[in-house]
């Protein structure tokens, strides 16, 4: 593993935890642990390992004709310590990936509605067996519409209540911390994600509402109504808690300076909230790749 492979933000600590790995491979760990019978020894080195191993993790960036946001989300995947993978809506692979994104944009010009010319793309075939099978993937925006159209995720995205284009920072409460994008957020955790979009409106029918209620797979909620989205709806999630859409970008929110306003510190573009979203499946694939060698889990892994 060479420096220059890794993310730049990292580089350091994840050359140093590697090197440090070195002595303590992972496939000892279960002789370590009965040599010492100790588990904090274990989850020590586990912890460095985690470092390590963030640089590992491959995210998949599906760009479709009409996507805008992918270099962004690449960015973000890189500030969480992981790797971005591109794939083009053409491709009949997943090229071996940890995890999906689906950025926001038009895809397809957002021709007939948004993203249903792309659930017939021949990468959302590949998408969908995969995310049924447990994958982490994340809709943001546009993708959150394709994750509809696709019926990994229920309801429908409309036009805004208002009928006018949204582009502002939008305050969400955290409501589920239990999926593969979330762990890193306290319940209840107020954050600021920058929201863009035409046709926003989460709708679903009553049934679909009290479903997702009930069974808590709400799991963002705008603080105010900025769309006329039911119930303040801003991101569910599907049953296993691995597909996540939402409507705000948390890939514009990732890196001090370019975020969001921190309103808490009267501070100019400080905001970071995003981040959370990325570090959370850096530390689900982490979690799920470290399970059978100890009892660690996805919330005690840091990244």
């Amino acid at each position: 593993m060479a420096s220059q492979d890794l993310p730049p933000l990292t580089s350091d600590r994840l050359v140093s935890a590697y090197n440090t790995l070195l002595e303590f491979d992972k496939r000892e760990l279960d002789t370590l642990k009965s040599e010492f019978d100790s588990t904090s020894v274990v989850k020590t080195r586990l912890f460095d390992y985690t470092i390590a191993q963030a640089a590992c993790v491959r995210v998949g960036i599906v760009v479709f004709p009409g996507t805008l946001d992918d270099q962004d989300a690449a960015r973000a995947v890189r500030l969480s310590g992981a790797n971005p993978i591109p794939l083009w809506h053409a491709d009949s692979s997943l090229g071996n990936v940890d995890a999906v994104i689906l950025p926001g944009g038009f895809s397809y010009g957002d021709y007939l509605r948004c993203g249903a010319i792309s659930r017939f793309a021949p990468i959302m075939e590949k998408v969908v067996d995969a995310a049924r099978a447990g994958m982490p993937v994340l809709g943001i925006c546009n993708g959150f519409q394709i994750l509809t159209e696709t019926h990994l995720l229920p309801g429908a995205l409309s036009r805004n209540s208002h009928q006018k284009f949204i582009c502002k920072e939008q305050t969400l409460s955290v409501v589920n911390t239990e999926t593969s994008w979330t762990s890193d957020f306290e319940e209840q955790q107020i954050v600021t994600f920058p929201l863009k979009n035409g046709e926003g409106r989460f709708v679903a029918d009553e049934k679909t509402i009290n479903r997702l209620e009930a069974e808590g797979r709400v799991v963002f909620r705008y603080t105010d109504n900025p769309n006329g989205s039911i119930a303040n709806i801003a991101g569910i999630t599907n049953e296993k808690g691995n597909v996540v859409g939402l409507m705000p970008h948390p890939e514009h929110a990732v890196e001090a300076g370019f975020g969001t306003d921190d309103r808490q510190s009267n501070s100019f573009k400080q905001g970071i909230d995003g981040l959370n979203i990325f570090k959370s499946l850096v530390a689900k694939v982490i979690y799920d790749d470290l399970a059978p060698f100890t009892g660690v889990t996805s919330g005690s892994v840091e990244v």
